[in-house]
């Protein structure tokens, strides 16, 4: 036997870039998550991030959302009212803490008022997350 060949690469099929679970759009944490919640299946959840093209948000463990069930009407609601007649479909469930999951939900089918009221609370919550701290040491000459 000959054990002279070298490691031979071979190339992969680019499947994973077509999956729904991909992320294709940076997230911006919910500081006060209080402010920013997700209906959806008529019960309200906390939103831990957010981008122009999805949530995600807290849920119990034993949950009764789905993973790749797309939702009909769901709600954002934030601080400067709601935007209504959302469609998001659960992408991935992850474990958070004390009994809780993280759930991943990519909006579809966004008609471009939303997606225009979308773009603008993220692009707010992106300033607000850059903004330095006024109490921060470090942000003083």
């Amino acid at each position: 036997m000959n054990n002279t060949s070298s490691i031979e690469f071979q190339t992969i099929k680019d499947e994973l870039q077509q999956s729904d679970a991909v992320r294709k759009a940076f997230r911006v944490p919910v500081e006060s998550r209080d402010d920013i919640k997700v209906v959806l299946n008529d019960e309200t959840y906390l939103v831990v991030d957010i981008s122009i093209s999805g949530v995600s948000i807290v849920s119990k463990e034993n949950p009764t959302l789905v993973v790749s069930k797309t939702y009909q009407n769901c709600q954002l609601k934030t601080p400067d009212g709601t935007i209504d007649k959302l469609t998001g479909k659960i992408i991935h469930f992850t474990s958070g803490s004390a009994d809780t999951l993280r759930n991943g939900i990519k909006w579809v089918e966004l008609d471009p008022s939303a997606s225009r009221e979308i773009e603008s609370l993220v692009s707010k919550l992106k300033a607000q997350v850059l903004q330095p701290k006024t109490d921060d040491p470090d942000s003083q000459d």
